[in-house]
């Protein structure tokens, strides 16, 4: 076989110990992104450059041509095994699927394949002569076939893509990545070059393949990738311009707690250039801040709030730690975010002032019915500790204190929304409370909570319960009299104590007229009294609705006909033929629409109409040509004892029907809806569900 000395012998070895030792590191830290593949190209070149060494040292033609032909077993896998490391170095590791790996390794196959049966065909090398060295020593010198040209293409491009993408990645990293990228196209377009000028013959030393030698020049270069810039220990996947361009800081911690990296805005936070805080361990360079340094040791995820000296000034700071990990899910390092939001905390702590100083009480609650703020006075009014409301629902603090019963009646309000349009009485232990409450909204509209405000309503609930006794006494006792009135005046216009004069039958009709209104105005308040008290309940029964509608007609006819209105009624053909309700109710709210309707019209009609306004209810709708009603009257229409001026100065009344009237339709479970406009006139509609017969 023979062996010959050669002065590449060394510098080859050289470069393919400095290789392995790479290829040693990374496999080292192979939970890292980028470090498998980076560990199998350097143990590669390792192979390339001791299998040269050991080529030029041999003085056969045969020998020379079989460790070829190994060195061409680790030279096939370098191109493949590059472009997995730039694809994963720049976070595009999911082109690595098997399907494409497979794909890719096809070439490489075959030309294996190849370069083993060489002999026969002469693809690979078509021919191959032994060139001396200046009288010294023999090497190889090889004429290339159509397959070696074939992987060159294959080989040129695979290097090419995985540069290009290191070089694109390169424009926009910040400073730490830029020079890893700057180091490893360095280490990368060397042996390219080295290559590229050994193959065309561009080299005085004929025969000597420049490629393996410039392997050490590319394992100091990388090398020094290494220990200077912390290549592998953390690599820059999915670092773009997002982070370079966020308000927030994000620092990036390696696993020997080392800044490795910071956007624009945590170097503006922390004041120092990049120079001096990349490389340096995390508990030096935030010695200013011992609480952040702290987070920044040991805790490997974490959400808080800190509180920072900065300027002289205290910032308030959302703080969240997550770990980084490699493919194989190992540990790779840990990324800090802080977000500002001492704007925040100022307006909470203004909120919460504000809020201290209000008597009334005031809890908020968050999207999903939690109680996140409660002031003073609400802990108060409600007779317990902070902390007993804030994260607790409502339905929580009830119990034990509010009734099953009433408990019921503000869970259906809380579930109904009704809380957001009106307040409630809340019997809570020996007081009253008075809770209402209004939706919290983005600007876009999303709910994300509500406000909830209580008032003591003791005195006044007790009050209220005063004047519904007084009313429901002073109501009762008054229908025995007016009865009595109302007896004996219709003894009188029947002529029973003997004939009347003309004008003294005006005065008997006078007198029951008035005496109707007051027994009106006395059930009316009876009425109120016992809906404020919850005692009035329905009696319910079939009944045809053409003949409740048919009935107030008959009913109003002689009104009407004495102002000279006409009265008209109509029911849908689809109305059901028979409804479930309380039929003496219903007459009682549709004789005080149709009454109000005929006094406030002066000329044209009232109608009467029934219909189904969808397949689950049905309707009464009273119209009317009268005076219409303004918006501000409108507002107030359905309160009871309340009336605008001009109407009370003109028509009287004691502005109890309608309260009655909307009070009764709830209690059955519909809504009253009201659509009028000054001088054009008015339609009452009660909507009512249908019940099953």
């Amino acid at each position: 076989m023979g062996w010959q000395y050669t002065p590449y012998f060394f510098p080859l070895i050289a470069g393919a110990l400095i290789s392995l030792g790479l290829a040693i590191f990374a496999w080292r830290h192979r939970s890292t992104p980028g470090a498998t593949s980076f560990a199998a190209l350097m143990g590669c070149v390792a192979c390339w450059s001791l299998g040269y060494a050991i080529q030029l040292s041999f003085i056969a033609m045969r020998a020379k041509v079989i460790q070829s032909n190994i060195n061409y077993t680790a030279i096939f896998v370098v191109p493949l095994t590059w472009l997995a490391f730039a694809l994963q170095y720049t976070g595009h590791e999911k082109w690595l699927t098997r399907r494409n790996l497979a794909s890719l390794s096809v070439i490489p196959i075959i030309l294996l394949g190849i370069i083993w049966t060489d002999s026969w065909h002469r693809w690979f090398r078509t021919d191959i002569e032994l060139v001396a060295i200046g009288g010294k020593f023999v090497v190889m010198q090889p004429t290339h076939g159509v397959a070696f040209w074939a992987f060159a293409a294959y080989a040129y491009s695979l290097i090419l893509l995985g540069t290009g993408l290191i070089l694109r990645n390169l424009i926009g990293s910040a400073s730490v990545y830029r020079s890893q990228a700057i180091v490893i196209t360095v280490g990368t377009l060397i042996p390219l070059a080295a290559n590229a000028l050994s193959i065309f013959h561009l080299v005085p030393f004929s025969g000597i393949d420049l490629t393996p030698f410039s392997f050490v020049l590319t394992g100091a270069a990388m090398a020094w990738g290494i220990f200077r810039y912390q290549l592998l220990d953390v690599v820059p996947v999915a670092h773009d311009t997002i982070i370079e361009n966020m308000r927030d800081s994000v620092i990036v911690l390696d696993a020997q707690k080392r800044i490795v990296d910071l956007n624009p805005a945590a170097q503006k936070l922390l004041g120092r250039p990049p120079s001096q805080i990349i490389g340096r361990p995390s508990r030096e360079v935030l010695t200013a801040w011992p609480a952040l340094a702290e987070y920044a040791q040991d805790i490997i995820e974490a959400h808080a709030e800190i509180a920072l000296d900065k300027e002289g000034a205290q910032r308030f700071f959302d703080l969240r730690i997550s770990p980084l990990r490699g493919l194989r899910g190992g540990p790779a390092g840990r990324l800090i975010v802080l977000r500002d939001i001492t704007v925040r905390k100022r307006a909470e702590s203004e909120l919460n002032a504000t809020l201290e100083s209000i008597a009334d009480g005031v809890i908020v609650f968050d999207a999903a019915g939690r109680a996140t703020i409660a002031n003073a006075a609400a802990t108060d009014l409600l007779g317990t500790r902070e902390d007993e409301i804030v994260g607790s629902d409502i339905r929580e603090v009830m119990i034990g204190v509010v009734a099953q019963v009433e408990q019921a009646v503000i869970n259906a309000a809380l579930e109904s929304n009704s809380l957001s349009r009106s307040s409630i009485k809340i019997p809570w232990g020996q007081k009253t409370l008075s809770v209402s409450a209004a939706p919290v909204r983005l600007d876009s509209g999303e709910v994300i909570g509500s406000v909830a405000v209580l008032r003591d309503f003791t005195h006044e609930a007790e009050v209220d319960r005063m004047k519904s006794t007084f009313v429901s006494i002073a109501s009762h006792e008054l229908r025995a009299p007016l009865n009595a009135i109302l007896g004996y005046t219709e003894m009188l216009r029947e002529g029973v104590f003997g004939s009347l004069t003309g004008e003294q039958h005006d005065a008997v009709k006078r007198v029951l007229a008035n005496t109707n209104q007051m027994m009106s105005l006395a059930n009316n308040l009876l009425d109120q009294a016992r809906m404020e008290a919850g005692k009035l309940s329905l009696t319910l029964s079939t009944f045809s609705p053409a003949n409740l509608v048919d009935g107030v007609r008959q009913m109003m006819e002689i009104t009407a006909h004495t102002k000279n209105i006409d009265l008209v009624s109509h029911v849908a053909a689809d109305v059901p033929p028979t409804i479930t309700g309380d039929f003496q109710r219903l007459q009682q709210i549709l004789v005080n629409l149709t009454s109000n309707a005929i006094k406030f019209t002066d000329e044209g009609s009232v109608s009467l109409c029934a219909y189904k306004p969808d397949l689950d209810h049905w309707a009464l709708a009273v119209s009317d040509t009268g005076c219409g009603i303004s918006e501000e009257g409108q507002k107030i229409v359905f309160e009871p004892f309340r009336r605008g001026e001009e109407v009370a100065h003109k028509y009287g009344g004691a502005g109890l029907g309608l309260s009655i009237a909307k009070q009764l339709v709830e209690l059955m479970g519909g809504e009253i809806q009201l659509e009028s406009k000054v001088g054009k006139g008015s339609t009452f509609t009660v909507v009512l569900p249908i019940r099953p017969t």
